[in-house]
């Protein structure tokens, strides 16, 4: 349970930090994702990419969602 919450909360603050530092289609990329019922998982590996292709920034979350989607 303890990994379930570490996870979600890192995930959580590489979501805020992309959605503060990136651009609008970045941003948007993203909303669509969210949007189209994407799992945990597809939405951070968007957010993932963004971060890590876009800005050259290390995200916090570097292991995979547990499965619970």
């Amino acid at each position: 349970m303890e990994e379930k919450l570490d996870f979600y909360e890192k995930f959580v603050a590489d979501l805020f930090q992309v959605m503060r530092t990136s651009s609008d289609p970045d941003l948007q990329q993203i909303i669509d994702v969210i949007r189209s019922g994407a799992s945990t998982s597809e939405v951070q590996d968007v957010v993932t990419f963004v971060l890590t292709e876009k800005k050259s920034i290390q995200p916090t979350v570097l292991i995979k969602a547990p499965k619970c989607d």
